[in-house]
Formats: C-alpha cells, sequence, structure tokens
C-alpha cells in the first residue's frame, strides 16, 4: 500500500499549486490532539504565517514551490516536475541575493525563511556528497543573517520559532564540521529566557546537544588535550542528558513491540510514539548520548595508551565498559524508532489496539530519521558495528531507501547508495573522500 505522503496529484494545472501542496504536507506537522501539544521544532509550521504577512514578497513562495516541487520530482521521477522545481530554486536563488544586498530586507523573517528553505532544497536534490559543501554555506549564510536580526527576532512567536528551528540545522552543521556553534547564536540563546519557555523539552535537548557539539569541537579542533579533562566535561553532559531522558518518559513516553515475523524490523523490535513530537525529542536525546559516548571512548581509549597510563581504576574500566553499553542501546533504540514514521507498523499483528492513530500521527516523521542515520553510520563504521551486527547494515538500507522514496530527499538515498555499494572496513576512507567524515576524533 502506497505511503499516504505519496499520494498526490501527478501534474495539476498549476504546478506552483502542486509545489506548495506537497510542501506543507511533508514539511509543515501542525500538532496532534493525542501528541504532546508542544509544536516540533523540526517542522516549518510557521512558514504559513510568513507567506500571508508577505503575501507581496515572492521569494518565500518561490522557496517552498521548488522544495515541494523536487520532492514529489523525486518521488514520481518526473523530470518534468524537476526542470520547473531547479527554475524555481534559481529564481529564489536570484531573489535572496537581490534581498541580501538591502539591509531592512536581509533582516526579514521571509530572508532567513528563504536560506533555510535553500538549505533544504540541497538536501533533496543531492546526488552526491558535494550537497554538503553548498548545506554549509546555506547554514553560515544563515547564521549571519541571525546576527543581523539580533534581539528583535526574540520578541515575537514567528521569530523565535524561525530561531529555534535554524538552531537545530546549525548544530547538525557544526558536528558535522566538528567546529564549534558561533558565539553570538549561544548568547542570542541565553537571552531568550526572557520571551519562552526555556525549560520545555525541545528547548532542553537543543541545549544540551549544543553543549555536545561545543566539547567535541574543542576535541577535534586541539583545543583542549587533556583526556581526563574530556571525560569530565563529557561525563557532566551526560548526567544533563540522563536527566533529560528521566523526564521524557514522564511526558512523551513510547511503547516497545516485538514482530519477529517481519525481517524489516531490527531485532524483531520497533517502538511506538505517541506523535512525531515524541518521535524527534528522543531520537535527538539518542543523537547527543551517541556523540558523548563515542567521544567518551575515544578519549579513555586515548589514556589507556599514554605514558604513564590514565583511567586504570576498576570504576574507569566499568565506565568504559557502560559507555559501550549506552552507545549500542541507543544506537538500538534510533533503529527501533524506524518502522511507525515509514508506515511499517500498520500490518503488524503485534501492534497494540488502540495504537493505530498514534501510528498515523508520525509518518509525517520520516524525514526525520535521516540526521539519525547518518549518525549511526558513522559511529557504527568507527566502532565495527557492521562487522560485529548481523543484517544491521541491510536493516538500514531498507530504512533510508524507503525515507528517500516517500520525501523525495536524496541525501536518504544517497546514504543508502553508500552503504551498499560498498564493503564497509573499506567504504569509510571513500565516505571521509567524499566529504561525509564527521570531525575526525580518533578511532575508538
Amino acid at each position: 500500500m502506497p505511503h499516504p505522503l505519496v499520494l498526490v496529484p501527478s501534474i495539476p494545472a498549476k504546478l506552483q499549486d502542486l509545489g506548495t501542496t506537497v510542501f506543507f504536507r511533508l514539511y509543515a506537522q501542525f500538532h496532534h490532539a493525542d501528541d504532546s501539544g508542544v509544536p516540533c521544532p523540526a517542522f516549518f509550521d510557521y512558514a504559513g504565517t510568513v507567506l500571508w504577512d508577505n503575501s507581496a514578497n515572492r521569494i518565500v513562495s518561490t522557496c517552498i514551490e521548488a522544495v515541494g516541487l523536487a520532492s514529489v520530482a523525486n518521488m514520481q521521477q518526473n523530470t518534468h516536475i524537476m526542470a520547473r522545481a531547479r527554475r524555481e530554486y534559481i529564481a529564489a536563488l536570484r531573489g535572496v541575493n537581490n534581498a541580501l544586498r538591502i539591509p531592512s530586507e536581509a533582516s526579514n523573517d521571509t530572508t532567513l525563511l528563504a536560506v533555510m528553505l535553500l538549505n533544504l532544497f540541497e538536501h533533496i536534490n543531492c546526488s552526491d556528497s558535494g550537497f554538503l559543501d553548498v548545506w554549509t554555506q546555506h547554514v553560515n549564510g544563515a547564521a549571519l543573517l541571525v546576527q543581523l536580526r539580533g534581539r528583535r527576532q526574540l520578541t515575537y512567536q514567528t521569530g523565535l520559532q524561525l530561531f529555534e528551528q535554524f538552531c537545530q540545522t546549525l548544530t547538525s552543521n557544526c558536528i558535522q564540521n566538528g567546529i564549534p556553534v558561533p558565539q553570538h547564536i549561544v548568547d542570542l540563546r541565553e537571552q531568550c529566557a526572557q520571551y519562552l519557555d526555556t525549560k520545555s523539552i525541545f528547548w532542553q535537548i537543543s541545549d544540551a546537544t549544543i553543549k555536545v557539539a561545543q566539547l567535541r569541537s574543542m576535541v577535534v579542533l586541539k583545543r583542549i588535550n587533556n583526556p581526563a579533562q574530556v571525560l569530565r566535561k563529557a561525563l557532566d553532559i551526560d548526567l544533563e542528558l540522563k536527566e533529560i531522558e528521566t523526564r521524557l518518559w514522564i511526558e512523551m513516553p513510547y511503547t516497545t513491540c516485538s514482530d519477529s515475523l517481519d525481517p524489516r524490523f531490527h531485532k524483531g523490535t520497533y517502538h511506538l510514539y505517541p506523535g512525531v513530537g515524541a518521535l524527534h525529542a528522543w531520537n535527538s536525546l539518542r543523537i547527543g548520548r551517541c556523540l558523548l559516548h563515542q567521544l567518551i571512548r575515544a578519549q579513555m581509549l586515548k589514556g589507556f595508551s599514554s605514558i604513564p597510563p590514565l583511567f586504570l581504576t576498576s570504576y574507569c574500566t566499568g565506565l568504559f565498559e557502560a559507555s559501550l553499553g549506552t552507545l549500542l542501546q541507543a544506537i538500538d533504540d534510533i533503529l527501533f524508532s524506524a518502522p511507525q514514521p515509514l508506515g511499517w507498523t500498520q500490518g503488524s499483528s503485534s501492534m497494540p489496539k488502540g495504537s493505530e492513530q498514534a501510528s498515523k500521527s508520525t509518518l509525517a516523521g520520516s524525514k526525520l530519521l535521516i540526521w539519525p542515520f547518518y549518525v549511526v553510520i558513522h559511529i557504527g563504521i568507527k566502532i565495527g558495528l557492521f562487522d560485529h551486527v548481523d543484517g544491521i547494515d541491510g536493516c538500514m538500507i531498507n530504512v533510508l531507501e524507503d525515507a528517500g522514496r516517500q520525501t523525495g530527499i536524496l541525501a536518504a538515498t544517497l546514504l543508502a547508495k553508500l552503504l551498499r555499494e560498498n564493503q564497509l572496513r573499506a567504504r569509510f576512507p571513500d565516505i571521509i573522500q567524499n566529504g561525509f567524515d564527521m570531525g575526525e576524533l580518533g578511532s575508538p
């Protein structure tokens, strides 16, 4: 049965209407009553407001059309629609460049949103890893716009939503490149307490992830070389992440189900989340812990081999073993999270009664699997996961290929292709060469 998100008209009379419709169906997720009630910052829920408030400004509408058309073109493998999407993209890029020349327009919501949408277009339409360089350029440009917009952007809802979503994109980019989140972004986040609830679960996870990115960048850039000091800082952040996990179990609990009959389910297991916000929150937390425990293990190995050696106490030995357990569990949980947003659980005989609505409410979350799986691929290759867990690469390929089919985002398809075409131990140098290494920390 086709996924509901790909049930779009073949080619309507007005392609721009198709692009807009598909964009809001795929990339805006107005939260459901069964969800937490907290808007998920991974979606462009506010784009309609920006579009409505700036109806005379064609930049945002052109970007939205380009993104939506590119998605449906990839879903349907339609070269005619893709040609139109590229034309809209070029027109949008030209409009953004013109706006950047006028300070009053450069600081508008329309310009920042347009740059973020251009970034999304690159993910949708990438054919090789060169898109990462363009992605970084768009993110760096958006960071400058956020700095130009200053504190005023925090004083109204749309500005805050733009800022919060941008912070997530920026943090991912900083992790990818092994660089720190810019200080002016950190400073603006500190001022947000005056304008929004910084105790929200999404904000807390974002704060902790930024701390992970900052610590990783200090190690990558060799601004901190003492393994014991890195370990202390990492354990402090991990304690914060564990406190967030405790809170998540209270606010956004999920159900673990077993189905050994479906070969698509990793270890015969899948999760059911109450909504797409819960899916995003849990996987964001897991990404943070994966990255952190990769760092912890790398630093402890560095300490073991130093002269004189470090971390030789029984406590440290137990910590090293427990860290691997935490890392592997987080990876498993990310894989267990995939079947529901992909629609694989709909026919499962093990699905609890009354869970159908929750499953439907996460169907728009398939695009949220790409970044977590990218992180898992990177870490999995570094720790030899694919050599020791039978079938895990096939499971990940299935997830990424299906996510690519359902969303039209070729970044997912490209990751699946890299996994399918290489022999893991030999493939990691290729991934580095192709721009897919995430800030080298030393092999754990």
